[in-house]
Formats: C-alpha cells, structure tokens, sequence
C-alpha cells in the first residue's frame, strides 16, 4: 500500500477513538500539588519527548527539539508533517503503525514494549538528522488508543545539540525580556501581560500533567538520585528493568544496584559534571536487577543545580538503556572471530603444505621426465659402444695372429668412426638434456634472484614439459625477443609456466586431438608481457571466476588440488609484483596476460 491508503486505513480503524483523541490532547486538570519534579526532567533531558495524533500529527513536543532541528516547540507543531519528515521515514512510521493497529484489533499487541524507529528528521537548514524514536500508544482511562507519545534520541552529534540548545535559551531569554519592556510601557500592556501570564501559569500547569505521564510512561529509564546516592525518583521503565519495586528505589543507595568493579565509572562520572562537565557522553556499566542478574546498560547522566545557583548542585538525573543483548551479541563475535582467525590460520598452514607438497610433485614429474629423455641417447650410445668394443677386440685378435688384411683395417677403421661418432654425439645431447633439467630443478626448487635469458629459459622449461605431451598431437610455441635478459626469479617462471601447460594440457586439451598452445613475450616500455593462450574447451564466466581460488578444481576425483593456478595468480602478484587476468569461454579456449615490472 502506498502512504496515502496507509494513512486512509489508520484513520478508519481509529476513528472510534478520534474524538477522545482530540478532548485528551486539549483538556487537563490542573493538580494543586507541585510537579516540579516532572517538569525539572522534561526540560532537562537529551532526547525530545513528543505527542501525536495517528497521522503524526505533533500536539506537544519538547523543547530539546531545537538542540538538532533548530526549530522551536512552537515553530514545529506548526510545521506540516511532510516538512517534519523525510517521505521514506513518514511511509516507514505509518506503515509500523498501521501494523501495530492491525495486532491492536486483534488483541496481540504487548502494551508494555515500545516500538522502535529510526527515523529522518528535516533540520531547518534542509539537512537530514537521523534520530531513534520509541514510540507508545497513549491511552485514557478506558484503555482506548487516543494518540502517541515519542522519545527521539539524536544518534549523530550530542556535543553540538547541546550548543544550539544553550544559544536557543539565551535567544528565547532575550526575546522574553524585550517583550516585558514592551509590555510593561501602557497598562493596557501591563494588563494583557498579565492575562497572558496567568494563561500561561495555566498552561504550566496542564504541561506539568503531561510532563509527569511523559516521563513515568516514557520507554526509557529515568532515575534521579540526591547528593548522597540515594534514589528520588524512578520511572516504571528502570522499575521494569531491574524487577524493583517502587519501595525499593526511592530512599535507598543507589551503590548496591550497580556492579562492584564499574562503581568508580560513576563516580568518576557524578564528580565530572559537578565540576561543570555537559559533555553528556554515554558511558556503558553494570547493574544487578532483583534476581541478582546482571545486566548491561547505557547510562547518560548530569548534575542537577538549583534554579539559578550553578555552583549549588542538588543531585543528579540519569537515563537508562538495556543493552544486554548488544553486549552479549559482541561478545559472541568477539568469540567467532577468535574462532575464524585460528581457522584461518590452520587453513594458510595446510595451504602452505599443499603448495609444498605442488611443487615437490612438479620436481617429481621433472625427475621422471629427465629419466624418460635422457634414456634414448644413453641407450643408442651404450649400444654403440658395445659395438665398438666387440669389433676393437676382433680387430685385435686378428692383428696379433697375422692375418689382419688391409681391408679388414679400412673396414674396422671406418666402422670405430662411426661408433664413436654415435657415441660422442648421443652422449652430448644426454649431457645438453641433463643441464637444461638441471637447471629447471634447481630454479625450481629455489627462490634465488638472478640475471637470465629469457628467451632461453622458456625454452629449456619447454624442454623439460616435453614428456609430457610428446606422444600428442598438441604443439607449443614460444615467441620471445631474443637475447631478452631480465634480472627476476627463474623458478618462479618455472612454476608459472609448467603449471599453465599441464593446465591446457590436463583442462583445455580434454577431447581435443590437436592441441595449440601459443606463448607471445613482449616488453612495453618497463613492463614485461606475457601472453598464453590454447585453443582447448574454455570455460563458462562462473569457472573463470574462480580459477585462481585455492582448491577450485574440476578434476577432484582424479585427484586435483586445486591449488595450481591459486599458486600462479600469488608468484605473478605478491613475488614478481606483477597482475594477471583470465579470459576464456566455452569451446574458444582460455587466454592469460600477465604483465611483470622489469628488474633489469
């Protein structure tokens, strides 16, 4: 519902209390005993105390209004509701309203807890004061919803309120007197002044009514206490709170109620604001209720002078607020985050296991592929130097017998060259195999920084991945500058690029007979870039996302980690400072650039 049916609805399921709404808010009695108590409260608390008809219409509000709207009393009853309120906030208390009128008509309503609104209030200065606003259903005698009584609570800036609370009493102060000059100057003057006071007197009176419900109904605790720490008033809030009776607040110590280790809190707090503090910042303590719980509470608290006589203070006013709950939901993330961080330190030590345990499998792999390649030339060179033995122990049986011919000498002669020709040749290239593994090994298995060949390297890494594809279709091309020298860690390349390969290769290359893997090496101005792409299966957005989350893997079953290019994305960014981005979609391959500051 929109906030115009809204309203509509409210007026119709009130409208049998309309009337007495209206003679409640415009008639009071007039009590011969002294309400300065109540009064004394009202004019002195923080928050302002309002009332309302249903459709938020103001017939009372306190005067703190001025301390962070800048409005008076009187300026903003006058104010239509939709200059008082921000359209969301109106819509928000309307439809909480209507709400608790739905619970009302059905008999659900718990008379005892306040609804509670955070509310935006207009400053007259068109900017916008968030204020927390506890709201209650007045009622007459017959138990009839006549109108709402409010207490909002500026939650932004107590220091500055104060302020324009002072400046708005020496204002109101001056005005007053320079009315009195005025006035006084005709008896005609003298006599309506005079008419003017006794209305007021009148409406001092009725006010104080109001005030006294205001404060004993109001949904925060209100507590005074005399010099000596013994309670002169108690609203029905704290009496809620603490199980307490009425007996047992007033006359009695206020010390015992409060936890042992927060009385110097307190008392720190009392002699601050009788030496002249106003700051009237919160202060959090404990107290004991009447089954001996403790709770947490929110405590605002000032001294209370004499009327005129600032250096004579005659005790103290506090207003309470149960935060019990707050407090222990705190310490219950207190506690979760305890219990995160230790997760979260057990899980970077497995992590970190994992990683080690990656990369003593990719030196393992390494080790295997070493043997497989070096085998071949080994095993023709083994094979040509047994040939060579035998024909050389032929060649010289027959010389010592005589009966070597000269051409069995060419022949003999002839077949060592070749054989060793093999042999030597075989043996090198064993030998060329072994330096480049060698030096992968190492890089790999070290963290040391020095100059190299990049172009080179690339391709002895390429080497050492040979097993691992040779007996495929799949090709690999490295494009690089030549001569390239960078000043960087060679093994961390290393690990970059075999786990970017046996990803195409174990990933992308999945039903694809022809795999291609294109490496391209460029420098732009101090950058290096490093572009890898294939042209294997690809992979949706939401896989891409994820890839360089640690154990995001596919291959779980067969054994996965997860960790490879959770490991790639950490070398490129955190040791080669560098940044690394994904591209791929599906059945159009994947595509990495990586871009790495150049150390020369």
């Amino acid at each position: 519902m929109d906030i115009e049916t809204i309203q509509t609805e409210l007026l119709q399921k009130f409208k049998a209390v309309e009337d007495a709404s209206r003679r409640y808010f415009q008639s009071a009695y007039v009590s011969q005993e002294s309400e300065d108590r109540y009064r004394l409260l009202a004019d002195n608390i923080t928050d302002v105390i309002w009332t309302a008809d249903f459709l938020f219409t103001p017939y009372y509000i306190s005067p703190s209004i001025s301390r962070w709207l800048d409005y008076t009393a009187e300026e903003y009853i006058k104010l239509p509701v939709e200059k008082q309120l921000t359209p969301e906030s109106l819509e928000r208390a309307a439809r909480k309203l209507y709400e608790d009128a739905c619970k009302e008509e059905r008999g659900e309503l718990d008379h005892s807890v306040p609804t509670t609104i955070e509310l935006e209030f207009y400053h007259r200065n068109g900017s916008i004061v968030w204020a927390e606003s506890n709201i209650s259903l007045i009622r007459d005698s017959n138990g009839i919803p006549v109108g709402l009584l409010g207490i909002s609570r500026d939650i932004s800036a107590r220091k500055q309120i104060e302020k324009q609370l002072q400046n708005a009493h020496a204002n109101l102060e001056k005005r007053v007197i320079e009315r009195t000059k005025d006035l006084i100057a005709t008896n005609k003057q003298l006599i309506e002044e005079i008419e003017n006071r006794i209305k007021a007197e009148q409406a001092l009176r009725e006010s104080e009514i109001r005030y006294r419900e205001f404060i004993e109904n109001a949904p925060i605790g209100m507590f005074t206490v005399d010099l000596e720490g013994k309670f002169t008033y108690a609203n029905q809030a704290c009496r809620k709170l603490t199980g307490y009776t009425i007996e047992d607040w007033i006359g009695k110590p206020f010390m015992p109620m409060a936890h042992q280790d927060d009385i110097p809190i307190i008392k720190n707090k009392m002699q601050a604001s009788i030496r002249g503090d106003k700051s009237l910042t919160p202060y959090e303590v404990r107290i004991m209720d009447a089954s001996g719980k403790t709770l947490w509470v929110e405590v605002t608290s000032e001294a209370l002078f004499k009327k005129n006589q600032a250096d004579e203070p005659i005790g103290f006013q506090a207003f309470v607020k149960d935060i019990t709950e707050r407090k222990q939901a705190e310490e219950e993330l207190q506690n979760t985050n305890k219990a995160l961080n230790e997760s979260l330190k057990t899980l970077r030590k497995a992590q970190s296991r994992l990683v080690q345990s990656e990369k003593m499998a990719a030196l393992g792999d390494l080790v295997a592929g070493v043997a497989h390649e070096i085998s071949t030339p080994l095993g023709v060179g083994l094979m040509s130097a047994s040939y060579l033995n035998d024909t050389t122990q032929k060649f010289y049986d027959r010389m010592t017998s005589g009966q070597l011919s000269r051409s069995e000498f060419e022949k003999y002669t002839r077949n060592a060259r070749e054989a060793a020709s093999l042999v030597l040749n075989n043996l090198t290239q064993a030998a060329d195999l072994l330096n480049s593994f060698k030096q992968v090994a190492v890089d790999q298995s070290g963290d040391e920084q020095r100059v190299f060949d990049l172009s080179q390297y690339l391709n002895e890494i390429l080497i050492s991945l040979q097993p691992k594809y040779k007996r495929t279709q799949h090709t690999i091309t490295i494009s690089c500058p030549e001569s390239l020298k960078i000043n960087s860690y060679p093994g961390v390349f290393s690990q970059i690029l075999t786990n970017l390969v046996m990803n195409s290769l174990i990933h992308g290359f999945e039903g694809v007979e022809q795999g291609r893997i294109i490496i391209h090496v460029s420098v732009d101005h101090d950058n290096l870039l490093l572009h890898y792409t294939d042209n294997g299966v690809g992979m949706n957005p939401g896989m891409v996302k994820k890839i360089f989350d640690p154990f995001f893997t596919t291959k779980r079953a067969q054994g996965g980690s997860g960790l490879g290019m959770h490991i790639v994305y950490n070398l490129v960014t955190q040791k080669l400072n560098g940044q690394i981005e994904c591209t791929s979609a599906p059945r159009e391959g994947i595509a990495f650039a990586i871009t790495i500051p150049i150390v020369t």
